[in-house]
C-alpha cells in the first residue's frame, strides 16, 4: 500500500451538517442533508454558491452564510422533522408511535442522504430537493443512496434522487442497474434479473460494478460478485462513504476509508471521509471540511532526508510533501523552512546537540504515517584562556566593581539560530553575543567578588532561541592586584566642606582615599528682589524669599543661598507725642540701619524712635544695611498736618493749665 499523493488541499467554509460526493459528468458535485443548499461544485472549479445553508439542528432551522448562523425558526415541539416544498417549511411531528404532517397520520418516515418519506395507510409521501412526491400507499418501502423502492401488488415504483420515477412489472426491492441488468431484492435474496445470485438476510446495497465485478454491502460486509461466486472483501462498511467506477472500489466507514484498483489491490487507506473517482482521480472531503484530490499516477516521496547530520558546516535537513503537515518524537529546533516545488525544505537543529532516533509524523486531514529517522549531531566546543584581576580596596575604572574577568572565549557552534553564550560567576553573568559558527570573543567583564580563593568556576552556558543549555565549566585563577607607589592629589571644595583626595590608578584599577575638612565658605548672600547679583561670574535674579544657586567653579561645585527680601522698610509709622515726632520703622527682618530727622540721626536696629518735633523738616531718611548692600528709602510727612495737629494738642493743653487757675 502506498501513500496517496495531493495536488489540491483546502479547507471548505460548511455548516455541521453531514456531507457526501457524487461525481456526475465530470464534476464533483457536494450533496448534503440540508433543507435548501446553494449549488456547490467542487471540481474541475470550486464553486460554492452565494446562497445560504439552511439546516435543521434540533427542534429549529437555521440560516448558515459566509461562516455566520442564525436561527430563522423555533418549533414548539421536542420531536419534530422539518421538510421543505419550494419555499416554504413544514413539520412533521411525532406523536407516540405515529407522525403528524399537515393534521394527517403516518406509521413511518424514513432519512437516509437529503430525503425523507413518510408512509401511511392512505398515501406515502417523498421529499427531495425542495419538492414532494405523492404516491399510493405501498405495501412495502426500501430507501437506498440511489433509489427509494415502493413496492405495491405485481409492481415496483423505483424513484430516483431527482424524484423520477420508474415502474418494474414486479415485487421487489430496486437495487441498481448493472451492464448484465437489474438487481432486485425479495426477502433474504437477491435476484439479477430473474436469477438468483445469492442471499442478505440485512440491509442489502448496491455499490457499483467494475468491469466484470458487481459491488454489494449485505449488512455492513462488502461483497464482490464475480463469475457467479461471492467474495468477501470488508466488513463494517457504509454505503454512504463507498463508490465503486471502472477503476476504483471505495469502502468508507466511521474509522476508515479504504481504496483499491480494478484488480482488487489495496492502494491506500484514508481516515474517514466522502470519496468520489474518476478514471484517475480521487476527490475526498474530510469529516472537518477539508476538499482533497489525490492522483493515483503520480508516484512522489513523501518524506525525503537530504542531510542527517548537524554540523558546523552542514545543517539536517529533510523535505516533505507541502500538502502536509510535521511534528517530531524529540525536540528538534526549525531554522528555516521554505517551499521549493511540491515540497517543504526544512532546515532542522537537535535541541541538545544529541545523536538521535526520531520518529516524524506527517499528517492531513485525510492521511498519516511516520517515518524512523536517524539524526546526529556534533558537539559545541568551547574553551576559555583568562583570569580574574582582583583588587580589595580597589575599582575597575568606571565601575563600582573590585575584580575583572579577562580573557578569550573560543567556540565552534554547530547552529544557525541566534546565539548567545552566557557566563556565570556564582549569581554574576557575563552575556556575549555569538555571530558566527566558529570565532572568540575578547572577554572584559567587570565582577564584584569578596575573598575570593586562589580559583574561581566559570560555567559557560548556551543561549539559543529561548533555551539555555550548560556547555562547561572552567577553573579560572585569581590574580591580586596591589594598588602602584605614585599619589596623584586632588582638592576640591564642596560648599562648606574641603575634600582632599588620594588617587592611584594602574589603567585597569583605581585606587581612591579621601580626607575631609570644613570650608569656612561664605554661602549667604542677602540681596533685593527683582535686582541681579553677581556670583562666580555670572549674573544672578534675586527672587522673593530663600533660593538656592549652585554654580561650578573649575572642579569645584558652590552653592549658595540667596536670600531675596522686597522693600527693606515696609511702612513708617509716625505719631506725635508732646513735642516728640515717634518714629517706628515696620520690617521684614531685623538689620541695622540710620534714621535721619531734620538735625537729628538714630543708628541701631528698627526700634521706636524720638525725635524732636521740628515742624521745618518733613522728610525721614532711613539708610538699611543688607549683607553688604545699602539700601536707602525717603518717607515724606505731611508737614501742615504735623503742625495743625501739634497747635491743637498745644491749645489742649493750655487750656488744661489755664482751667487749673480758674481762668478757662
Amino acid at each position: 500500500m502506498k501513500h496517496p499523493v495531493f495536488t489540491y488541499l483546502t479547507k471548505l467554509e460548511l455548516p455541521p451538517i453531514n456531507f457526501w460526493l457524487d461525481f456526475e459528468d465530470s464534476k464533483v458535485k457536494l450533496n448534503s442533508e440540508a433543507l435548501e443548499e446553494p449549488r456547490a461544485s467542487l471540481y474541475p472549479e470550486l464553486q460554492l454558491g452565494e446562497g445560504k445553508w439552511i439546516y435543521q439542528k434540533g427542534n429549529s432551522i437555521i440560516s448558515f452564510s459566509k461562516g455566520k448562523s442564525e436561527v430563522m425558526r423555533t418549533s414548539n415541539h421536542a420531536d419534530v422533522v422539518f421538510v421543505r416544498v419550494e419555499d416554504s417549511f413544514y413539520e412533521i411531528v411525532r406523536v407516540g408511535d405515529w407522525y403528524s404532517f399537515e393534521g394527517e397520520q403516518f406509521f413511518k418516515l424514513i432519512r437516509y442522504m437529503g430525503r425523507t418519506l413518510l408512509a401511511g395507510k392512505r398515501r406515502a409521501l417523498l421529499f427531495a430537493q425542495g419538492k414532494m412526491l405523492e404516491l399510493e400507499a405501498p405495501l412495502d418501502f426500501y430507501v437506498t443512496r440511489r433509489f427509494t423502492s415502493l413496492v405495491f401488488e405485481g409492481e415496483t415504483k423505483a424513484i430516483d434522487e431527482k424524484l423520477n420515477v420508474t415502474s418494474f412489472k414486479r415485487e421487489g426491492y430496486f437495487l441498481g442497474l448493472t451492464s448484465r441488468g437489474k438487481v432486485f431484492k425479495r426477502g433474504n435474496r437477491v435476484y439479477l434479473e430473474e436469477r438468483l445470485i445469492g442471499f442478505c438476510n440485512g440491509s442489502s446495497y448496491f455499490l457499483g460494478e467494475m468491469l466484470d465485478k458487481i459491488v454489494f454491502l449485505c449488512d455492513s460486509s462488502a461483497k464482490i460478485f464475480s463469475n457467479w461466486s461471492w467474495t468477501q472483501i470488508e466488513a463494517e462498511v457504509t454505503e454512504d462513504r463507498s463508490y465503486v467506477n471502472s477503476s476504483f472500489l471505495i469502502l468508507g466507514s466511521r474509522e476508515n476509508t479504504s481504496v483499491y484498483d480494478s484488480e482488487l489491490n489495496p492502494i491506500f487507506s484514508l481516515k474517514p471521509s466522502s470519496v468520489v473517482a474518476d478514471n484517475r482521480r480521487l476527490f475526498a472531503l474530510s469529516q472537518t471540511n477539508y476538499f482533497g484530490v489525490v492522483d493515483s499516477g503520480i508516484s512522489r516521496e513523501i518524506l525525503r532526508v537530504i542531510n542527517s547530520k548537524n554540523s558546523a558546516t552542514s545543517k539536517i535537513r529533510i523535505a516533505y510533501d507541502k500538502y502536509f503537515n510535521v511534528s517530531f518524537s524529540k525536540p528538534l529546533v526549525v531554522v528555516s523552512e521554505e517551499e521549493m516545488d511540491d515540497y517543504r525544505i526544512v532546515e532542522l537543529e537537535p535541541e541538545h546537540f544529541e545523536n538521535a532516533e526520531v520518529e516524524i509524523a506527517l499528517w492531513n486531514p485525510f492521511y498519516s504515517e511516520s517515518r524512523i529517522l536517524k539524526f546526529s549531531s556534533e558537539k559545541p566546543r568551547v574553551s576559555f584562556d583568562g583570569e580574574v584581576m582582583y583588587s580589595p580596596e580597589g575599582k575597575v575604572k568606571g565601575t563600582e566593581h573590585n575584580a575583572l574577568l579577562k580573557g578569550v572565549l573560543a567556540y565552534e557552534i554547530p547552529t544557525r539560530l541566534p546565539t548567545g553564550i552566557s557566563l556565570k560567576i556564582g549569581n554574576q553573568e557575563a552575556r556575549l553575543e555569538v555571530k558566527n559558527v566558529k570565532g572568540v570573543i575578547n572577554v572584559i567583564q567587570p565582577l564584584s567578588l569578596r575573598h575570593p580563593e586562589d580559583n574561581v568556576v566559570v560555567s559557560a552556558y548556551l543561549i539559543r532561541g529561548k533555551g539555555v543549555s550548560f556547555l562547561k565549566d572552567f577553573v579560572v585563577p585569581v590574580k591580586l592586584v596591589n594598588p602602584p607607589i605614585k599619589v596623584v592629589k586632588l582638592a576640591r571644595n564642596r560648599g562648606h566642606v574641603r575634600e582632599l583626595s588620594f588617587l592611584r590608578d594602574d589603567g585597569v584599577f583605581t585606587w581612591k582615599r579621601v580626607k575631609h575638612y570644613p570650608n569656612y565658605f561664605k554661602g549667604l548672600i542677602i540681596g533685593v528682589s527683582g535686582e541681579n547679583v553677581t556670583l562666580e561670574g555670572r549674573e544672578i535674579e534675586v527672587k522673593s524669599g530663600f533660593q538656592s544657586v549652585c554654580l561650578s567653579r573649575g572642579f569645584d561645585e558652590v552653592c549658595y543661598d540667596v536670600l531675596g527680601v522686597k522693600t527693606p522698610v515696609i511702612r513708617l509709622e509716625v505719631t506725635l507725642e508732646e513735642n516728640y515726632l515717634v518714629v517706628k520703622p515696620v520690617t521684614f527682618y531685623t538689620f541695622p540701619m540710620e534714621v535721619f530727622y531734620g538735625l537729628n540721626v538714630y543708628r541701631g536696629f528698627p526700634a521706636k524712635i524720638l525725635f524732636p518735633f521740628d515742624p521745618s523738616w518733613n522728610t525721614i531718611r532711613i539708610r538699611s544695611y543688607i549683607g553688604g548692600r545699602t539700601v536707602t528709602q525717603d518717607f515724606k510727612l505731611g508737614t501742615m498736618d504735623t503742625v495743625l495737629k501739634k497747635a491743637l494738642l498745644d491749645s489742649i493743653k493750655l487750656r488744661e493749665i489755664l482751667s487749673s487757675f480758674g481762668l478757662a
